[in-house]
């Protein structure tokens, strides 16, 4: 089978549906970890709405200044509560993945924070383009860009060969977090199935937040393995 694989997380999960959509023969496999595309209106807060407007009254460098507040936090230890309030600013998701993570006993400590810090610090036009990303980005109201896929897996299923492409075992693959604030669990099956189509969807969930593809790693290159049929073996 031409074309190759993707696999996408949280806002890139959302960049890579698009492309997906839209070059159907260059993607053979779609993996998607806790996608942004399908988040719904109601999580994106009055001040995610006021910092992201397309178009505003307020100077572009007063937005940028309040952004970049939110933006840094002090390095600090995860607390242990998974049950965050879910309705996270768009800033906000941004500070909650780059909270220090409960990394694997084999893994380094992971200070993302201290990255996004270190750019704010040291790149000065790094809160404009993240400012630009949150405005285009295909974080919410994807739904027709993700019904073309859809609609497509729903004639790969029915063994239709005139496609431009199809994805392996004829499916999306989505994993998830169950206590993940950002991307809400319950929420995004009824939407991505919708879109989808109930056989259009393989999930995989996994007990931890937002952060399992660094808190999880081994589970889920071992769910990848599973997925695309890898002969892996557990490691000592």
């Amino acid at each position: 089978m031409s074309g190759f694989s993707l696999i996408g997380y949280s806002l890139g999960g959302g960049i890579c549906t698009s492309f997906t959509a839209h070059f159907p023969s260059l993607v053979r496999s779609l993996v998607l970890f806790a996608p942004g595309g399908l988040i719904r209106p109601a999580h994106i807060t009055l001040q995610s709405r006021f910092l992201y407007a397309k178009t505003s009254v307020v100077p572009e460098w007063v937005l940028a200044w309040l952004v970049a507040r939110r933006l840094h936090s002090p390095e600090k230890k995860n607390d242990g509560d998974e049950n965050r309030n879910a309705n996270l600013g768009i800033t906000d998701a941004a500070v909650e993945e780059g909270a220090v993570m409960k990394p694997e006993k084999t893994q380094p400590i992971v200070h993302a924070n201290a990255i996004v810090n270190w750019q704010l610090q040291h790149h000065a036009g790094f809160v404009y383009s993240f400012m630009s990303s949150i405005r285009y980005a295909p974080i919410q109201k994807q739904h027709d860009e993700w019904r073309v896929i859809g609609k497509r897996l729903d004639e790969q299923q029915k063994g239709s060969t005139d496609l431009e492409g199809s994805l392996d075992n004829g499916k999306v693959f989505i994993l998830l977090g169950k206590d993940d604030p950002i991307v809400i669990e319950s929420e995004l099956r009824i939407d991505a199935e919708e879109v989808l189509g109930t056989k259009g969807v393989e999930w995989k969930v996994f007990d931890a937040g937002h952060d399992f593809p660094i808190t999880r790693s081994r589970d889920v290159v071992k769910a990848l393995g599973e997925y695309w049929g890898w002969h892996t073996e557990e490691a000592s």
